[in-house]
């Protein structure tokens, strides 16, 4: 079986407009996708001790 190695990053220049836009974009939507999976974790623990309590 052969082992994957990635290639390192060779980008040299900054990103212009767009690719900032999208950069930002997707740090914007896997935080906020993180952070209600979290909460999610939160509300099913609460939920499921509420249902249990008797």
């Amino acid at each position: 079986m052969r082992e994957y190695k990635a290639k390192p990053y060779q980008k040299t220049s900054r990103p212009n407009d767009a690719e900032r836009r999208r950069i930002f974009y997707w740090f914007k939507r896997i935080s906020s996708h993180t952070a209600w999976k979290q909460i999610l974790g939160y509300y099913e623990n609460w939920t499921f001790a509420v249902e249990n309590c008797r």
